[in-house]
């Protein structure tokens, strides 16, 4: 039995009109999920119930303030996702500054690794 191809993963005995139609609505299916996350973030950026930048949020923007002062190693063991605070680093995420840009980035890496 023939294995799926690893950059499709459709097999390999699919009829080439299938083929053809699966090359037409997967890019329209990623840029649909693209748009709904895009929506999402700009819907949750406006909703006064949802405030990211308390909880678990504020840990990671207080290092990449750290970060962006110079403090590039740290003092302390970060153990959470240890890379994420130099992600919002390249933003200039300050503890209380805005997030749009970040979340923006994120859905669409999230959309291109989907």
């Amino acid at each position: 039995m023939r294995r799926a191809s690893p950059v499709t993963g459709l097999p390999p005995n699919l009829p080439a009109r299938s083929r053809e139609r699966f090359s037409r609505v997967l890019p329209a299916l990623l840029l649909l999920l693209l748009v709904l996350r895009i929506a999402f973030v700009l819907h949750t950026e406006r909703s006064v119930y949802i405030d990211n930048r308390v909880g678990d949020t504020l840990p990671y923007r207080e290092r990449a303030a750290e970060i962006l002062s110079g403090d590039v190693i740290g003092k302390e063991i970060f153990f959470d996702s240890p890379l994420f605070p130099y992600f919002l680093a390249l933003f200039g995420a300050a503890p209380q500054g805005p997030e749009l840009p970040v979340k923006l980035v994120q859905a669409l890496l999230s959309t291109a690794s989907a």
